[in-house]
């Protein structure tokens, strides 16, 4: 049996006469679903670089990392150049791709140089 805090039964005990029904395991699912989502998604997802840079005349750059290698840095990159523009409902147009460098443990790293129509 598991040790409990103090006056935690009293707790279950009021939450029950009000008519919730609490499952001790089932939150300890959910906590343990969340954090290993979390986790993948971290993970597998990479350093998408939400930081968009002003090079002068209308371009711009964004870099993406790839710490997994499953994911590509050039397709996070114009996802990230789209949704820059997206915001002044604009479309993002792809200049060049540039290799750039993320801290580690990234395996690959992309800029795109991009312009907003």
């Amino acid at each position: 049996m598991r040790r409990q805090r103090p006056g935690t039964d009293a707790v279950y005990e009021s939450i029950a006469m009000h008519g919730i029904v609490f499952s001790r395991k089932r939150s300890e699912r959910r906590l343990a679903t969340v954090i290993t989502a979390t986790f993948l998604l971290w993970a597998l997802g990479g350093c998408a670089g939400d930081q968009v840079k002003d090079l002068g005349g209308g371009q711009h750059s964004v870099s993406a990392c790839s710490e997994s290698g499953l994911t590509n840095p050039q397709v996070k990159a114009v996802r990230a150049a789209d949704n820059y523009c997206g915001k002044f409902d604009q479309v993002s147009v792809v200049e060049r791709f540039e290799p750039d460098t993320c801290p580690k443990p990234a395996t690959s790293a992309m800029a795109v140089v991009f312009t907003c129509r």
